[in-house]
């Protein structure tokens, strides 16, 4: 059975029930998650010929919901990291065997036959990568830092050069008098408005700077992460501070269940860049994790050289882009 539905909610008790029942399902695959990416495409794109198809599939126990972007005249099909904020795409199942999950993709593509399917940023542990290997090309890295007991053992598994980066930006805040602190934000401690909107306006400053006062304001009301990092279960942003002003922040998901840290956001004052503010946070916020015994801190898509440098490990990231038609002959051989 597969039903078809374009609003959201009406997924709601499902969506949770299939998450409760499988614990495998990361943070990006949650309810919440996806209600802020809804949301946003459809303000983003009011009047577009593509809309968000959610697929509900059922089987004997087994239940999975499939998202795709689709445009009926183009005939094409998009994952939703295609047009959101989706570092990890991935189908939401209660399994995670492969060949009941390739079966229920197979159900829900075979409606789209004659379509032209891509997607993007399928990580190489997800239900979608299993059910699709073979159809499968290698596109980019996501980046995690595995954490050990203590520090001391994570700052000396380093490379040489990136220890003596990290004592030289210590040492000279410290030869400064530069007072740095880390201040920890979750639903817990709630973020100040004030704060949270100086840490966009440094995000923005980066990467929107061209854009008039009016235009940058729906720029940040539009981007999903202004709203779900600090309003989602599990949510956590580490500010590193000097005399109130912030050096740097990051800001990301926390899952008990992996006990990972998924950060798809990390940004730095460039005021303040001789300081090295983006290795002193990570620094700290790494001390904070590993008291807290947490095993990963997921810097998630994006290879940048910075998170190498700290110690992280890459995950492949694939993509896939082909004719319908030929992905239902290899999901059908299965």
């Amino acid at each position: 059975m597969v039903r078809k539905l374009y609003f959201l909610p009406q997924l709601h008790p499902a969506w949770n029930r299939i998450v409760a029942t499988n614990p495998a399902i990361k943070p990006t695959q949650r309810y919440d998650y996806h209600r802020w990416l809804w949301l946003m495409f459809y303000l983003r794109h009011p009047f577009s010929r593509w809309t968000i198809c959610y697929h509900y599939v059922q089987h004997n126990s087994d239940e999975c919901i499939v998202p795709l972007v689709v445009n009926r005249k183009r005939r094409k099909l998009h994952s939703l990291s295609f047009y959101g904020k989706l570092d990890y795409e991935d189908i939401i199942s209660t399994t995670q065997d492969p060949a009941i999950n390739s079966h229920f993709l197979q159900q829900v593509l075979s409606s789209y036959a004659d379509y032209q399917f891509h997607s993007v940023n399928i990580n190489a542990d997800s239900r979608l990568c299993a059910a699709l290997q073979q159809n499968l090309q290698p596109d980019d890295h996501s980046v995690a830092i595995h954490l050990p007991d203590n520090y001391d053992e994570w700052f000396n598994s380093l490379a040489k050069h990136q220890r003596q980066n990290i004592r030289t930006a210590y040492n000279k805040v410290q030869k400064e008098g530069f007072a740095i602190s880390l201040h920890r934000y979750d639903s817990s401690c709630r973020i100040p408005r004030p704060l949270w909107h100086n840490l966009q306006l440094l995000y923005e400053e980066r990467h929107f700077s061209q854009l008039s006062p009016t235009k940058l304001w729906w720029q940040r009301q539009l981007n999903a992460y202004t709203h779900m990092l600090r309003r989602l279960e599990g949510h956590r942003i580490y500010v590193l501070m000097h005399e109130g002003v912030p050096l740097a922040y990051l800001a990301g998901i926390f899952s008990p269940v992996h006990s990972t840290l998924y950060v798809p956001r990390l940004c730095i004052n460039m005021t303040f860049y001789r300081y090295s503010p983006g290795i002193l946070l990570l620094c700290e916020t790494i001390k904070c994790l590993v008291d807290e015994h947490t095993s990963t801190l997921d810097l998630m898509w994006g290879d940048e050289p910075y998170k190498y440098a700290m110690g992280g490990t890459p995950s492949i990231q694939y993509f896939l882009n082909c004719q319908v038609n030929n992905l239902l002959c290899t999901l059908h051989s299965k």
